[in-house]
């Protein structure tokens, strides 16, 4: 009798340490299903993500601001050849309404930085912009809207911190390899 005890015994622990083994790969199996799906909702929202700042950026896009290049001419360091400086004058006299892309328009006034930093009050560099530019706004010649600077201004973060995340995602996954 006790032989058959003992054997049940036996066979009751062997099946214990199956069932423990069992549910090791089960909870092995359900991490990386865990894992898995994590992985899948940081992907998803990394790609939402992208695709809402490429679609700000898009309104960004395009000749939209006002030709400040006559700035440049007048107030900035510049190398200008006769023709440029023909296209400036007559921006000048009023006859030309050109836009130009929002890089640009920051380009022209990285131009003029020293003229715009040398202590001038901006109603001093004001009455200076309308003396030189005619009938053109000079509020507009060097400043960009709030709502288009606030916008441009958080494109490039954005794709700043996307870039970020993903090198951390993948970073992640080394280590856990």
């Amino acid at each position: 009798m006790s032989s058959h005890i003992l054997d049940k015994l036996e066979a009751l622990k062997s099946n214990e340490i199956k069932l423990k083994e069992e549910r090791r790969v089960l909870e092995e199996q359900l991490e990386l299903e865990i894992e898995k799906k994590r992985r899948m909702k940081l992907d998803g929202t990394l790609t939402k993500m992208e695709v809402q700042v490429d679609a700000l950026a898009e309104n960004f896009k395009g000749d939209l601001m006002p030709d400040n290049s006559i700035l440049v001419y007048r107030f900035g360091k510049h190398n200008f050849t006769r023709k440029e400086i023909q296209e400036f004058e007559s921006a000048r006299n009023g006859r030309s309404k050109n836009l130009i892309t929002l890089e640009k328009f920051k380009d022209n006034l990285s131009k003029i930085d020293e003229w715009m930093n040398e202590g001038f009050s901006i109603e001093e560099r004001i009455h200076s912009i309308r003396s030189f530019c005619g009938p053109m706004r000079p509020t507009e010649l060097i400043k960009i809207p709030d709502d288009i600077k606030i916008y441009s201004d958080f494109v490039p973060l954005f794709r700043t911190m996307i870039g970020i995340m993903e090198k951390q995602q993948r970073d992640i996954d080394k280590l856990k390899r």
